[in-house]
């Protein structure tokens, strides 16, 4: 088999399969974030932190099958991520400068989304343990692990916004290089939206909330207004982005125009 053959047909089936990951992973993400396919926390009656905490904890745990199945399918795209940067360095012109950056921004990309969701997964799995203490240090056992959630929870935030940075990064140098003729000119365009709104989705999450909460703006989730804006991104602007490079990769040579 012709060795461009080989790396387009590798290219293909990888930016599928990451059109299918990311599109599945963010629809799960939606049904769980608004409690369509779980229950909703509800507080105790009794207001006590540690009784809070405990059915925080309950909550989750009815969750996580669906929690365990969305972060690995995240992570298998994040990886597929990282698998398709040397076929955009072959893409793209092969030893060149340019072509080398994307496969390097794409693979650090991949591996931060990885471990990002691998790291998420291994805490929450020992947080959410039914098994605790039954002793008089039962409470601060239970706080210890919400705070230890929370903590993982912000580090798998900040990982993920290196992903998009460094994806982002990618997608534009990718650009760039495929507007000499190497790309359709309609996905080179549509690389250049998703990566401008991957950014602005990343500074909108940990910039807006701060802001909002110092001026003591209240009556809007922004939360869940970066939530939406994050699953627009991965769930409706890569899968696109992906399914028309897979399509870019056929059998025939990718149009100019």
């Amino acid at each position: 088999m012709d060795v461009d053959i080989a790396w387009r047909a590798w290219g293909r089936r990888t930016a599928w399969f990451i059109a299918g990951a990311f599109l599945i992973g963010s629809v799960m993400l939606l049904l769980l974030s608004f409690n369509i396919t779980a229950p909703e926390l509800t507080p105790t009656a009794s207001g006590d932190m540690p009784d809070n905490v405990l059915a925080f904890f309950q909550n989750e745990e009815m969750r996580w099958p669906q929690d365990l199945t969305l972060s690995l399918l995240f992570a298998l795209g994040f990886a597929a991520v990282a698998a398709l940067g040397p076929t955009l360095r072959r893409l793209l012109g092969g030893d060149g400068p340019g072509a080398t950056m994307v496969s390097l921004a794409f693979v650090a990309a991949g591996l931060l989304g990885v471990v990002a969701q691998l790291m998420y997964v291994g805490a929450k799995e020992i947080a959410i343990d039914p098994h605790y203490c039954d002793c008089q240090y039962a409470a601060h056992q239970l706080i210890a692990r919400r705070e230890m959630l929370d903590v993982v929870s912000n580090i798998q935030g900040w990982l993920t916004d290196g992903f998009t940075y460094l994806f982002a990064i990618g997608l534009l140098i990718a650009a760039r290089l495929g507007s000499e003729g190497r790309l359709p000119a309609g996905l080179v365009a549509f690389s250049r939206v998703v990566a401008v709104a991957g950014i602005g989705t990343a500074l909108f999450s940990r910039i807006v909330p701060p802001l909002f909460d110092s001026l003591g703006i209240n009556g809007i989730d922004v939360g869940q207004i970066a939530l939406l804006f994050l699953l627009v991104v991965a769930g409706v602007l890569i899968p696109i982005w992906a399914a028309w490079l897979g399509r870019s990769l056929g059998p025939q040579e990718p149009a100019a125009t």
